[in-house]
């Protein structure tokens, strides 16, 4: 559910990642993703559990953290931000590294299929 930049050793990681920006601003337009999205972050923010490595884990925290950061740099800012500051206290997940590297895509291409 949370998407991430591309890069992880993992091929599924890759087959399912956001690869640029304008996906993840593609992601955040459509209603239906969007709307899931939006659903899952809140229910995260609804939970009790203090830590969110009691929640995911910490390599899914760590995911999570990036899915996070990516959708508030394409502009899905209030609800992202909120839990990035509940969970990782505001820190964003420095996505510098994968963020040269992202050519412009086709969100359906590697969203859609």
């Amino acid at each position: 559910m949370f998407s991430e930049c591309p890069g992880a050793v993992s091929r599924r990681r890759n087959m399912y990642a956001l690869s640029s920006l304008a996906e993840a601003q593609a992601y955040l337009a459509h209603p239906v993703r969007v709307a899931r999205l939006r659903a899952c972050v809140t229910a995260l923010q609804d939970l009790p559990i203090t830590t969110i490595d009691r929640v995911f884990g910490s390599m899914d925290a760590l995911k999570l953290r990036s899915s996070l950061t990516l959708f508030v740099l394409a502009g899905g800012r209030s609800l992202f931000e909120a839990a990035l500051e509940r969970w990782f206290d505001g820190d964003r997940f420095n996505l510098g590294w994968a963020m040269d590297k992202l050519p412009s895509s086709g969100f359906e291409k590697t969203v859609c299929s």
